[in-house]
């Protein structure tokens, strides 16, 4: 780790998988930046974990020094000092980084798309992780296009190897209104945006239901079904 705790902590390892938790305080997605730690730890990866800032609410403005930032928003993870270089000296290597984004999803809110989608045929209740790369429509501009954001074999293949792992994953449909990693002032798209092509950084964002993933009883377990998954794709 090089920075305090009362910061952003930046855990380095192999360079071809880079985790981040940007809405890690306990009043946003709970439990993600314990839970990425615990993971990072696992396969010896880097990772991008904040524990202390959470995002300004209701008439809060944006603030570093009161720990009032929203990191997945990119015009707000540039007042952090740190947190654009970290990720810049983690992608700038010779060889492919795989990054995923760990965000928290209310349980109502993943086992409604559960039911909207054809992609899963199981019990609403049992679907924990929906992963967005980029796909349809953008919400910011309109744009119809997708904007991947990572090789839609590598996002088939996670799926795959998170499902097989005990993490029931689906990619999120190309209509639903979030959770696409497709707005175009969010962080999944960084990277596509500064010039990095899919052949040097595939960027993921993962949506983790709280009951069975983040809550305090699952995440051993959790930690662990998430470093057999990743492993077979680095």
């Amino acid at each position: 780790m090089t920075m305090a705790y009362k910061d952003i902590i930046v855990i380095d390892g192999r360079k071809d998988l880079l985790l981040i938790a940007p809405h890690g305080h306990r009043k946003d997605d709970e439990n993600t930046a314990e839970l990425t730690r615990q993971i990072a730890l696992r396969l010896d990866c880097q990772a991008i974990v904040n524990f202390v800032f959470r995002k300004p609410r209701g008439q809060e403005r944006p603030d570093r020094d009161r720990h009032l930032l929203n990191l997945n928003k990119a015009d707000q993870a540039y007042f952090h000092p740190d947190f654009i270089d970290a990720l810049q000296s983690s992608v700038d290597t010779p060889e492919r980084t795989l990054v995923i984004w760990m965000h928290g999803i209310k349980d109502e809110n993943i086992e409604a798309e559960a039911k909207r989608t054809d992609s899963f045929r199981g019990t609403p209740a049992l679907l924990l992780v929906l992963a967005g790369y980029g796909q349809g429509q953008s919400p910011k501009t309109g744009n119809p296009k997708s904007r991947y954001t990572a090789d839609p074999q590598t996002v088939k293949r996670l799926v795959s190897s998170l499902t097989g792992n005990g993490l029931a994953a689906i990619a999120v449909r190309n209509d639903a209104p979030s959770y696409r990693g497709r707005h175009e002032g969010y962080m999944n798209q960084w990277f596509l945006q500064n010039n990095y092509p899919l052949s040097s950084v595939e960027s993921i964002q993962l949506e983790l239901k709280y009951t069975g993933v983040r809550d305090h009883g699952s995440m051993e377990t959790a930690s662990e079904r998430f470093a057999k998954s990743l492993i077979k794709l680095i």
